[in-house]
């Protein structure tokens, strides 16, 4: 039997934390895996989510072959490795495992393939169509390895039909139109068909009741081809094609992903706005004591001055930043006494920059 290949996923020692309930503190997520406290280096909460860090590969390995078990504060949550962009958009070792035992599951799936192989990510799901699993490796080896052994694995896992596959990643297709604004005493006939057939082979179509807020019905029309819908746009979109007195609007549907990106873009450019705003009421702290490198602990202790938009702390270089909402928060926070501890507002990188130059030695 092959082993696994080392390689720089083998120090990967971060795992993310996503659902988790609101209000979560470092100690709650020590608690969900008090047996393995000792090897945790470093919480990060931020909101819904939490980085993990461990001292080993190994402590987070075994958490993630038994992820499905944890929760925190009573509630389920998903764990995961933290990998790199490109290393989520690379698909190059994703593949399919269909038809594995209908006991399978999660946990076993992945302790099996360990002894062959390292994985970065797995989804396991267990339907009434079976049981099958799209899992990327973290290298050609691994694939390699799980393929040299595949008789074992299915011995395993898989059920009679089982077989691997390379993941294919279907393409999204923009083909999908929604016309608006269509007359309400107009109905799906034939007549009614037969004119959005004439652009193209229609793979699926659906009129909509009457809603009463427009006073107009809308139709959801998916073409086979990309360019049938394109045309469809193009010929009716603002026009009174059913002379009706009534323009139709038609434009292409946006997959979920886009939306969801779209929304994830109105989000953080609304902060970006946010922490603008509240630039000048950026502290910086140094020399933080030891008891305030926990970040429940050093946002505690600044809260004091007054409401805390956005707070960090690096423990092992002793320093972190704190935002306040209100500025004159703020000025107090930095002319009040910190024993040991030097706070000042944060300078813009246009400020050191200056600064830098102010104090260059010509």
């Amino acid at each position: 039997m092959s082993l696994p290949t080392t390689d720089d996923f083998s120090s990967n020692c971060t795992l993310i934390l996503l659902s988790l309930p609101y209000d979560v503190k470092n100690s709650d997520i020590i608690y969900t895996f008090q047996e393995d406290a000792t090897s945790i280096e470093d919480i990060q909460v931020e909101g819904p989510l939490a980085y993990v860090v461990f001292r080993n590969h190994a402590t987070p390995l075994k958490i993630h072959q038994t992820r499905t078990f944890y929760k925190v504060k009573g509630k389920s949550i998903k764990i995961c490795w933290k990998l790199s962009k490109e290393e989520i958009s690379n698909e190059e070792f994703n593949y399919d495992f269909f038809d594995l035992k209908p006991e399978a599951t999660d946990e076993s799936v992945q302790v099996c393939l360990n002894a062959y192989a390292q994985i970065k990510s797995l989804l396991f799901t267990h339907s009434s169509r079976g049981v099958f699993s799209v899992i990327k490796f973290s290298s050609s080896q691994d694939v390699e390895n799980v393929f040299d052994n595949i008789s074992e694995i299915k011995e395993k896992i898989g059920s009679d039909n089982f077989s691997v596959k390379k993941h294919e990643k279907k393409a999204e297709k923009c083909s999908n139109v929604l016309v608006k604004n269509i007359h309400p005493a107009l109905i799906a006939n034939s007549e009614f068909l037969e004119f959005f057939k004439s652009f193209g082979n229609i793979e699926s179509f659906k009129l909509t009741p009457v809603n009463p807020e427009f006073d107009a019905k809308a139709l959801y029309v998916e073409y086979t081809e990309e360019n049938d819908a394109k045309r469809l746009i193009e010929e009716v979109d603002g026009k009174d094609v059913f002379d009706c007195d009534m323009p139709l609007s038609a434009s292409l549907l946006r997959s979920k992903k886009e939306m969801k990106g779209e929304k994830n873009k109105t989000y953080y450019e609304k902060r970006k706005v946010v922490e603008n705003d509240l630039k000048d009421n950026n502290v910086f702290v140094k020399n933080i004591r030891q008891e305030l490198g926990d970040l429940e602990n050093f946002k505690e202790y600044f809260m004091k001055f007054g409401g805390i938009f956005s707070c960090k702390v690096v423990p092992e270089k002793k320093y972190g930043f704190v935002c306040f909402n209100e500025h004159d928060d703020a000025v107090k926070c930095v002319n009040a006494k910190h024993g040991r501890m030097y706070v000042k507002f944060k300078e813009s990188k246009k400020d050191t920059d200056i600064a830098e130059w102010v104090n260059k030695p010509f």
